[in-house]
């Protein structure tokens, strides 16, 4: 089961910055995070925080 939700704002752990759930990616089971308008990345469950 999912932890996150499409939509929710998260914290990436490491580096405090604040980005939004796009998309959930089942097969690596990695979070897709938009940072800004430009930058997006994959992350594993552990390492976001909801806000």
């Amino acid at each position: 089961m999912n932890e996150f939700k499409i939509g929710d704002t998260v914290t990436v752990v490491k580096t405090n910055w604040v980005g939004t759930i796009v998309f959930f990616d089942k097969k690596q089971e990695k979070y897709l995070v938009r940072i800004s308008g430009t930058q997006q990345m994959y992350y594993e469950a552990d390492e976001l925080k909801k806000i």
